[in-house]
């Protein structure tokens, strides 16, 4: 089988954080069992003598009124985690001796058919059902009907299909009985910032399936990693679910196809966050685009806002020296005051500490300023219209002068 993606790296830049979705239909518009996962194969041999046209008609003269349709074996099952799925013109019943309530309808269930296990699994009144076989053996599902105990029932029942995992899938024949007309036709795919996968068919481009050997696809399994680096995989940290990856990092998604014929073949794309973006990395004090610390940020962006924690000044790494308690902004090559400007600020308190306070007006050729510094307060007016100045100053030690 030959796919275009196997062991292939594709390579994007993704500033935005957009995910690509992937659906497979049997026609060309998607609409034909549409899924977005893809079809396991199924573990029970012989699945195909239930079908929808061919509905078994059953007499029974039992008390309960039960009727066990032929077995459908599959052999050599190992104790873990399965999914049974299957279809019916009557409602699921559970599987359970004089139960009254089960007159005209269908019980699906799983026994055991190794000698001595006696394992009896009940698939409850529902379907698809996740399954836990406790031992490792030979296992059958059965279906039976149920009636009054002398009407005849018909029932219409199909596409039994027993997978492992906790996911039902598309039903599929077991590796015995598939064929390549068995596997999906059509691929299609769409981009967006939702997780989730849409289920109208509508929303994906859709292609042809690649290969036509006889081979089909028996599982596909999607993890994702993040890394450093763009060009060589990671060899750990792989996870089933979309992490967040950070400005600058890369986001690497692995994609293994287990075939029928026990080979495998797996494929990468990498994609990398962008390094500027209206949003940032969150701070300790949990505001995006902000960091509150004692050490200066490693991973800086235009515009990033960093609150020095500190309890002494630190020299920052473009020389900057940072000051105790103090906010900067980077602006792309240094740190700069996060100073703040206001035309008017009314308030009933005002408190500077260490600091000092300068205003400075001018009109025409009149100048005026007023100074709060040190231990001193001064006011200069000049005016250049009659070549004069006078000054007013208030301190501490020296007193009140005049000019």
């Amino acid at each position: 089988m030959t796919i275009v993606a196997s062991n292939s790296l594709t390579l994007s830049k993704v500033s935005d954080g957009t995910i690509t979705h992937t659906a497979w239909s049997y026609s060309a518009d998607g609409t034909d069992r549409f899924t977005t996962v893809y079809p396991n194969l199924n573990l029970l041999e012989g699945s195909k003598k239930y079908t929808k046209e061919h509905p078994k008609t059953v007499s029974s003269s039992a008390t309960d009124g039960a009727f066990a349709v032929n077995d459908v074996f599959v052999k050599n099952l190992k104790a873990g985690t399965y999914t049974m799925s299957g279809k019916s013109d009557a409602p699921w019943t559970i599987h359970a001796t004089n139960d009254a309530n089960r007159k005209g309808k269908v019980g699906l269930w799983l026994a055991s058919t190794t000698p001595g296990l006696n394992v009896n699994i009940s698939l409850g009144d529902t379907v698809p059902k996740t399954i836990e076989v406790p031992k490792d053996g030979d296992y059958c599902v059965r279906i039976n009907t149920y009636s009054n105990g002398t009407d005849v029932v018909t029932h219409s029942f199909w596409d039994f299909k027993l997978e492992l995992g906790s996911t039902a899938t598309p039903y599929m024949q077991s590796a015995s009985e598939v064929t390549t007309a068995d596997w999906p036709k059509y691929i299609g795919h769409y981009t967006d910032f939702t997780q989730a996968d849409s289920t109208n068919p509508s929303d994906y481009t859709w292609g042809p399936m690649r290969g036509d050997d006889g081979v089909g696809i028996k599982t596909t399994v999607i993890t994702y990693a993040i890394s450093t680096s763009g060009t060589t995989a990671p060899t750990s940290g792989w996870t089933s679910t979309v992490p967040t990856v950070a400005a600058g990092s890369y986001l690497w998604t692995k994609t293994v196809w287990a075939y029928t014929d026990n080979t495998s073949e797996t494929g990468y794309s990498v994609g990398k966050m962008g390094n500027t973006g209206p949003a940032g990395p969150a701070g300790s004090d949990g505001n995006p685009g902000k960091i509150v610390s004692n050490t200066e940020p490693t991973t800086r962006f235009k515009g990033l806002t960093w609150k020095y924690s500190g309890t002494s000044d630190l020299t920052a790494s473009d020389g900057t020296v940072i000051l105790s308690g103090t906010e900067y902004y980077w602006s792309g090559t240094n740190w700069i005051l996060n100073e703040i400007n206001a035309h008017n600020i009314n308030g009933n308190n005002l408190t500077i500490t260490d600091g000092e306070f300068v205003s400075t007006t001018t009109n025409g050729l009149v100048i005026t300023s007023t100074e709060i510094k040190d231990n001193h307060i001064a006011i200069s007016k000049t005016d250049g219209t009659v070549n004069t100045r006078n000054d007013i100053a208030l301190d501490s030690e020296q007193g009140l002068a005049q000019k």
